[in-house]
């Protein structure tokens, strides 16, 4: 059987360090992959975002606000941003607390914060009509 080969082998060297800003620090610093497949105990932290209007010329600034908002609260409390997708029900975030590299004894404890912590800092933007959130805990494969 053939091997695929890595995604790395199809950029040149420039490219390699452009493309790894996309890959988490735990994967990047792994010399196997093979450590990093496990079913694990995670939080999962679900935010829904309805904004008051969805005019395509201040779209992409209202997104980047969004996002920029999570990744101010997600550093603080120590998770990982792993979707963001956004349909007719209006803008979701998906971040875990517990993956591999990103581990603490108080997961439970950050994921409910950063909950707390993201759903008064969106709500204070003028152009968020709504925030929900919800915090999950189970196993996971990762």
């Amino acid at each position: 059987m053939k091997l695929r080969p890595s995604a790395y082998s199809y950029f040149e060297e420039y490219d390699k360090s452009a493309l790894s800003t996309f890959i988490i620090k735990p994967v990047r610093n792994q010399e196997s992959l093979d450590q990093l497949s496990e079913l694990r105990l995670i939080n999962i932290c679900f935010i829904n975002i309805i904004l008051t209007d969805y005019k395509i010329k201040y779209l992409p600034y209202k997104l980047q606000t969004v996002i920029d908002c999570c990744a101010e609260q997600i550093s603080i409390t120590n998770g990982l941003l792993t979707k963001i997708f956004m349909f007719d029900k209006g803008l979701s975030l998906l971040c875990a607390f517990g993956m591999p590299g990103y581990k603490h004894p108080d997961d439970a404890e950050r994921a409910l914060k950063f909950a707390f912590l993201i759903t008064q800092r969106l709500e204070k933007l003028n152009f968020v009509a709504r925030v929900s959130t919800g915090v999950s805990t189970g196993q996971t494969f990762c």
